[in-house]
């Protein structure tokens, strides 16, 4: 329809950088690759992380993805987590809480850093998302 009402009035594309976080750990990367497209209070989101290195004393330590560019409403839920392979224990599911996702590996376990494999060329992880946001 041509009415206001059918006007597109909020259409973004951007990046963003997705992380590894967990409490004590340290990540270094080969790629960290995030984009997004929002139309109205629709975000999709795509990620692709590849690490080169793992370090740190937070091996139990509860892992989520930090950097998404807007905070999910609270009703958003969880979704299937794309394509990992190089993990320990690859998550399969993942949750958002706040402004970053947490991953849940196979057995329906929260995912934590020990979940990362160390060495170079590890944990990829390609994943694509779709969730409403507030504004």
């Amino acid at each position: 329809g041509t009415g206001t009402a059918n006007t597109l009035d909020d259409y973004e594309e951007g990046t963003w950088t997705p992380n590894f976080v967990a409490s004590g750990l340290s990540v270094s990367y080969n790629t960290q690759v995030g984009k997004y497209t929002k139309i109205g209070n629709a975000v999709i989101c795509t990620l692709e992380i590849n690490t080169s290195d793992i370090s740190g004393d937070g091996t139990n330590n509860q892992l989520k993805i930090t950097g998404i560019p807007f905070t999910p409403v609270t009703n958003s839920g969880g979704f299937a987590f794309g394509g990992t392979y190089g993990f320990d224990e690859a998550p399969g599911v993942a949750q958002f809480s706040g402004s970053d996702i947490l991953l849940i590996d196979p057995s329906g376990n929260w995912s934590v850093a020990n979940d990362l494999s160390d060495g170079n060329d590890k944990n990829h992880t390609y994943s694509s998302f779709v969730f409403t946001t507030a504004s």
